[in-house]
């Protein structure tokens, strides 16, 4: 019997080991090797059911021009997370989820070199993760989880 959707939500945390698949020295993804130890959990909205590397890329790093006064830094090299499934999900609510429907939890291992900065502007949940290689990201990335309520 499949669960929907609101019941793999309610479900994160038991279906969702906090791990992190590694590359190898030759790019490619070592699934064998777990890391157990985790330092941060943090959520990110992605477009689609399958996430893709540009789900992981700063603003900046998408071509995308700052339109109004803000942290530059935030938007060239920032990556955007929180440290709920609810305040991502809440976030892209409010944004109409133009960003997408989809949220992955990103593990980071315990021992990351990663600048986090939060939480910061957008509430008590927000955090910055900056100057981090979109692929190691996605690699520190679960399954998408189709938000609650998402068309």
């Amino acid at each position: 019997m499949s669960r929907t959707d609101d019941e793999r939500a309610a479900n994160w945390t038991r279906d969702y080991s906090p791990c992190c698949r590694l590359e190898t020295s030759q790019g490619d993804l070592c699934s064998s090797k777990v890391l157990p130890v985790v330092a941060d959990v943090f959520y990110r909205y992605v477009r689609a059911e399958v996430a893709t590397i540009r789900d992981f890329m700063s603003n900046g790093a998408l071509g995308r021009t700052m339109t109004r006064p803000g942290n530059q830094r935030a938007w060239d090299d920032g990556v955007s997370v929180w440290d709920t499934f609810a305040s991502a999900c809440e976030r892209a609510e409010q944004l109409e989820y133009s960003p997408g429907s989809y949220v992955v939890e990103i593990t980071l291992p315990d021992d990351h070199d990663l600048e986090v900065e939060g939480p910061t502007g957008r509430g008590n949940h927000h955090y910055t993760i900056y100057d981090a290689d979109p692929r190691f990201l996605m690699n520190c990335a679960g399954h998408p989880v189709k938000m609650p309520g998402a068309p």
